[in-house]
Parts: C-alpha cells; structure tokens; sequence
C-alpha cells in the first residue's frame, strides 16, 4: 500500500532551547484498523500507538499519549487521542486524513484531567470528559458542543447523551446514570450506575455487566428486559451489533447472542485485553 505523506513539524521546548522533530505520518488508508498497541519504550513518559491495519500494515500515531488510551470508531476507520505535540485533543478519519479538534490548547494541568474518550456506535459522534465537563463533537460538521457538569461520557446517539454528573470527592464509588437530550435538558435513569454499563448500537438499551450474571435494560427507563448468565467471560468489551456482544475469554474472543445464550468465535482479533490494547473493527 502507498500512502501520501505529510511532513508534520514539531516544537518542542527543551532546556537548551527548541528541538525540531520532523515525523513522517502516513496521511490516508482505507483499510479499517483492527487494533491499536501502545509503544513500549521502558518510560513513565513513554508515548505514541501503533495501529494495526486489516492489511497487517501499521499505522504510526507517534504522539498520542498512552494515557488516556486511544479510542477507536467500531468501524476501524478513525480515532480518537490526546495530541501530545499539539496539546489538543484530536480525532482523526484514516481514510481521508481529515483532522478534528475536539479541544482547545491545553495546558499541562488540563491535559492531566482529560478523561476517556468515546465514540457513537456509527463513528459520527466523538466526545471526551475532563474534570467537571465533556466536550461532544458531530465528525461531519466539526462542531462541537460542551456538556457541563458531566464528568464522564460512556454512550452516544443522535438523539441522547448517557453520562455520569459529579464526579468529583464525594461523589461515591457507584454514580447514577443521567441521559442528556439535544436541547441541554436531562432525566436520571432509574436503578442504573456506571459500574459496567454498555450502550447498544440502537441507542435504545444498556447492558450492565455483572459477575455472575448479564442485564439487559431500557436505556430510558431503567426497565430490565433480559437476565442472562455471564457464560465465563473475563470481560465483555462491547456489543457487536444489535443481539451480539463481544466476550473475552481465556483463548479467544466470543460473540454472544443476548437473546438465544448461543455463542460463536470471533476471528482475526489477537485474544489479548487490558491496558495498551485498544480494538477497533471487528468481524460482524
């Protein structure tokens, strides 16, 4: 594959003045990514993400930092990342190589505070949280709206906004979930937290995982609509489509259908989890 290049120059300020680092990025690929690796350098101030293409190509995102970690559209085609060079955050669409500022600059004690990042089922939605607000932006139009007093973003739809208010010193281990509408207004939805909540691909019901068992309910009113058990997974990553959702187990990543308990393997995602692994598209 050949990609066209663009020359990305840095500054960076260092203690014997101003360093000039010229990057090579690759611009643009069609080709979904499957997963992103966070570099390993041995260093607390380690950054930058290796993206791994369908093709088995990398894709180099060189100052992402490692913390918060990417996150990347179900679709494998953009992603999302603290800009460490630029001290912004940035999502990026691989296939055309378009930019967007989800921030400001930041300074060091704001970029500290940025929180995770996520993306709507559809790749059209991209928000992240900082300390006591989120920031929401529309891919398409690049505009971007901010939510205040919401913390901490998990769930994106056209028409609603699922987060956690006050998350603040006192704000308890277990906090309610509120939905956000278009206009700013919001309701509690009853009996959820966000200990383990996952927003389906229809934006009309949450999986809330247990240790034992699995919960289905209605993402306005709370109403659990299904209960099934946890079939060993160590960790269920994210629903697949509208009656799967992605499981881990020991050897491998299962999809499970939430309505009959029947499972199948799911094929070219290495079986790893955890921090510095970041999937991105996966077989349907």
């Amino acid at each position: 594959m050949r990609y066209r290049i663009r020359v990305a120059a840095v500054l960076l300020a260092t203690a014997g003045g101003v360093l000039l680092l010229l990057a090579l990025w690759p611009r643009s690929t069609g080709q979904p990514i499957v997963y992103g690796e966070a570099s390993d350098c041995g260093d607390a101030a380690c950054h930058g993400w290796s993206l791994r293409l369908a093709s088995g190509e990398v894709y180099p995102l060189p100052y992402a930092a490692q913390e918060p970690e990417i996150a990347i559209s179900d679709d494998g085609h953009r992603v999302v990342y603290l800009d460490l060079a630029d001290r912004r955050v940035m999502a990026r669409d691989l296939r055309d190589g378009t930019f967007r500022s989800l921030s400001p600059e930041l300074t060091a004690d704001q970029a500290v505070n940025i929180g995770g990042f996520v993306f709507s089922h559809d790749g059209g939605l991209v928000a992240y949280s900082a300390q006591s607000d989120s920031r929401i932006m529309d891919f398409g139009t690049g505009k971007v709206r901010t939510i205040a007093g919401i913390c901490q973003v998990f769930g994106l739809s056209k028409d609603l906004i699922w987060g956690v208010p006050r998350c603040g010193p006192g704000s308890g281990e277990n906090r309610r979930i509120v939905a956000i509408r278009a206009d700013g207004s919001g309701f509690l939805v009853p009996g959820l937290d966000d200990e383990g909540v996952l927003l389906s691909p229809d934006g009309r019901r949450l999986l809330r995982v247990g240790i034992d068992y699995n919960e289905i309910v209605d993402a306005v009113t709370g109403k659990r609509l299904a209960r099934m058990k946890s079939g060993g997974c160590e960790r269920v990553e994210r629903w697949l489509n509208d009656r799967e959702v992605l499981c881990k187990r020991s050897k491998s990543y299962q999809a499970i259908d939430i309505a009959r308990a029947t499972s199948r393997t799911v094929t070219g995602v290495p079986a790893r989890w955890g921090t510095g692994f970041v999937l991105g598209r996966v077989e349907r």
